[in-house]
């Protein structure tokens, strides 16, 4: 059962798009691909956001198929590491703090919004690791009630961030 949250300024009344956001380099992105094919099973009309951090050709080829085959939409994009502070780089060795997914996040978001495609959609990241095993029915609704759902981590935000990040 999904635990009872405050309503948030998040709220929404209606929701006509889910739009699920990933990313993943090379030694996630079997993961990933699992990831997709969970997608393309349980939510036909969702949008999709994979980010590159570093996936091999066969896998962006993969993903490219998916794409034409399923008829899915997945916007594909390349993670430009160089366009940040060296310590969001996935390959350093604290994996970049994982800020890379507030930046993707945000960058998402953004384009939405300047393509006005934002109204009554849903942004829901998704660790590469995920997978889901029916239609998301549930956190949507739970999304549409109380406006926002952060599963619970087993640390806090000043464990997983990098200083810098939470400066921002």
């Amino acid at each position: 059962a999904l635990p009872i949250l405050k309503r948030t300024f998040f709220y929404t009344k209606r929701i006509d798009n889910l739009v699920f956001i990933s990313a993943a380099n090379r030694n996630h992105e079997k993961s990933l691909l699992q990831f997709i094919v969970s997608v393309i099973k349980y939510e036909e009309n969702a949008t999709l956001f994979i980010y590159d951090l570093g996936m091999t050709a066969s896998a962006l080829n993969l993903i490219k198929s998916y794409q034409s085959e399923q008829g899915i939409s997945i916007n594909l994009r390349k993670f430009k590491f160089e366009q940040y502070p060296s310590w969001t780089n996935i390959n350093n060795k604290n994996k970049g703090e994982w800020a890379w997914k507030s930046v993707i996040f945000r960058d998402v978001r953004t384009e939405l919004i300047e393509s006005n495609k934002s109204n009554n959609c849903v942004l829901i990241w998704n660790d590469a690791g995920n997978k889901f095993i029916d239609k998301t029915n549930l956190l949507a609704n739970y999304i549409k009630s109380y406006g926002f759902f952060s599963p619970s981590s087993d640390g806090t935000i000043v464990k997983w961030c990098h200083p810098k990040q939470l400066k921002v």
